[in-house]
């Protein structure tokens, strides 16, 4: 019985303390004002999860599929004398790893051509051909978006006017 009465005196004096009444209230505020409305929303967002094409969302998974593997077959073209080292679905598999990292971890802009690089260079390929096919992949990829910008502007324009959102996506 005494043990128990330690416990209940030392819950009693923890409570007691400022830093525990602070957090305490800090979880309260953000469970109020910031958990309350996102559960609220939950509903709203599985109707709009209904609304969704499936048949649209498989276009979306192939045509992700295919860039991935349009991007493996662009980085084994600029591996020059190591092409044959290493195979497509192991160059694909790499750039699936890649853009997860890019995609999941925080700095993964920085993390997801690291693990690209380190991927290549534990299939054989070396750290030069490597990293100058990875860079010259995604300048690659950067022009081809930016040519798929301008042309899309420069449709898009004449059609519906100009818009100060084009001028945002444009820099």
């Amino acid at each position: 019985m005494p043990r128990i009465a330690q416990l209940i005196g030392r819950a009693r004096s923890t409570l007691s303390r400022p830093s525990v009444l602070v957090r305490l209230a800090l979880v309260m505020v953000v469970a109020i004002f910031l958990v309350r409305p996102l559960v609220s929303r939950v509903g709203e967002a599985a109707e709009k999860l209904e609304a969704v094409d499936p048949w649209l969302t498989a276009l979306g998974f192939l045509f992700q599929v295919a860039s991935l593997l349009c991007y493996s077959v662009m980085t084994k073209r600029a591996l020059g004398d190591e092409r044959d080292d290493i195979g497509l679905g192991r160059l694909f598999r790499i750039q699936l790893v890649s853009r997860a990292v890019s995609s999941t971890v925080p700095g993964g802009v920085a993390a997801g051509p690291a693990a690209g690089f380190r991927l290549m260079a534990n299939a054989g390929i070396s750290g030069r051909n490597a990293s100058a096919s990875l860079a010259s992949a995604s300048v690659t990829s950067a022009f081809v978006l930016n040519l798929l910008l301008w042309a899309a502007l420069i449709i898009s324009v004449p059609v519906y006017g100009f818009n100060a959102i084009y001028a945002a996506a444009a820099s």
